[in-house]
């Protein structure tokens, strides 16, 4: 299927990144996730978690309508990804743009607040370089970023500071696991 095509990309592109292990605890057994309840004691649960497109594959659902993903056994609610702008696609309350960061694709969304022309979200040129902040959600079974906040990047070496630094955390700190402080 598709989705396991993308999986087996995903894990290839990573095996090549420096001291990371795709393989590894990606797919931990249940017994080994936190409850719910303590979701909100991990540090990357609160906070924006830089991911590429090709950690995006690889994350599966820890709640059912795909809010939350697994990063390990880390549940994540919101990610910060960065990538060239490939495809737009304007819509009356929605501005749709695909991100291409090298490793594959991110679809994000962008809803404006009415149906007003003046509060449509900005449309990002083809060509730029945009970083997103969001939340990972699932449309039609595709993987997709709903913006919160999104901005032309002007630095041109901020994709691969991007890069450098999202491979660092997920070797360093994502892949390391969250254990429930005793007493909690």
């Amino acid at each position: 299927t598709r989705k396991e095509l993308t999986w087996l990309f995903a894990s290839a592109v990573l095996r090549r990144l420096p001291g990371v292990r795709p393989d590894s605890m990606l797919r931990p057994l249940p017994a080994e996730r936190p409850e719910p309840l303590y979701w909100g004691l991990d540090s990357l649960g609160g906070g924006d978690v830089k991911l590429l497109a090709a950690h995006m594959a690889l994350l599966t659902d820890a709640s059912p309508n795909g809010d939350w993903l697994w990063l390990f056994n880390h549940a994540v609610r919101t990610v910060d990804v960065m990538g060239i702008v490939i495809g737009v696609d304007v819509k009356t309350a929605h501005v749709k743009f695909t991100l291409d960061d090298g490793t594959g694709l991110i679809d994000c969304i962008a809803w404006g607040g009415s149906d007003e022309a003046s509060s449509r979200p900005m449309q990002p040129p083809l060509g730029a370089l945009v970083r997103t902040l969001g939340r990972p959600s699932t449309f039609r079974g595709t993987r997709q970023v709903t913006a919160d906040r999104y901005w032309i990047e002007p630095d041109p070496m901020a994709e691969c500071w991007h890069w450098l630094r999202a491979s660092q955390l997920w070797r360093d700190c994502y892949s390391r696991p969250f254990r429930v402080p005793a007493g909690a």
